[in-house]
């Protein structure tokens, strides 16, 4: 959430709460996905922010814009297909 308002307050938008709407659209979207998309896009939501905050001690604007801030749903897609592979060779299977 914290990524999608700085987007927001980068922006310039004077609108109130405006940042909600992409939040609550982008929360709904994965909800329908189902567990294992939503824990894979939960795991390259915590990468990006440790991109984008660093150890914490990055400033409002200091924060770098030159990647999507949300995972994008081919990357989502491929990091449930590394899990399922890595659960399968820790089955041996």
């Amino acid at each position: 959430m914290r990524l999608e308002t700085i987007l927001f307050a980068k922006s310039g938008s004077k609108a109130r709460a405006a940042q909600w709407g992409p939040i609550d659209k982008q929360l709904m979207f994965v909800k329908d996905k189902g567990a294992d998309y939503y824990l894979s896009w939960a795991e390259l939501i915590l990468q990006n922010d440790r991109y984008f905050f660093g150890s914490g001690d990055r400033a409002f604007d200091q924060v770098p814009t030159d990647r999507p801030i949300l995972p994008l749903v081919a990357e989502v897609q491929d990091l449930i297909r590394s899990n399922a592979q890595d659960r399968r060779s820790r089955n041996g299977v």
